[in-house]
């Protein structure tokens, strides 16, 4: 998690970057999903997952990038 990710750096004497976390809006996760698809369009589900959370870890619930994988599989 986000918090995890911060007190982690901030015990290894790193100053986090705190716009890594910065919330982003429905349709900018959506796009952001499409476009994985799009670009991999052999993958399964959770390769997919993989993708989308390497992006958008810190800014979207894992169950919310899930629900839109599935969505926009079809």
């Amino acid at each position: 998690s986000a918090t995890i990710d911060v007190l982690s750096e901030i015990c290894q004497d790193k100053k986090p970057d705190l716009n890594r976390f910065k919330i982003i809006s429905d349709s900018e996760v959506e796009k952001t999903i499409k476009e994985i698809i799009q670009s991999n369009k052999n993958a399964h589900f959770n390769a997919l997952m993989g993708l989308a959370m390497q992006k958008l870890r810190g800014k979207v619930e894992g169950s919310i990038v899930a629900e839109l994988i599935k969505k926009n599989m079809n």
